[in-house]
């Protein structure tokens, strides 16, 4: 939650993301993203409503999403 010493901000999440991805050689080929729904009701800027702009952020940039289900 925001009041939390190590609170990191929806946009610094996907900033990271997206650094990381530039700064590494292989991208994130392979990679596996985990986001966990259930989010503290004080903490409004809520990840997982950014994952349709991540999704098309990276699809753009050629990555193709695939589903991991029981």
């Amino acid at each position: 939650t925001p009041d939390k010493p190590n609170y990191t901000s929806s946009d610094q999440l996907m900033n990271r993301l997206i650094q990381f991805e530039a700064n590494n050689p292989k991208g994130l080929n392979g990679a596996i993203w985990l986001i966990h729904p259930g989010t503290e009701n004080a903490r409004t800027d809520k990840f997982y409503m950014k994952l349709d702009d991540l999704i098309k952020t990276f699809t753009e940039k050629g990555y193709k999403f695939i589903s991991f289900k029981d």
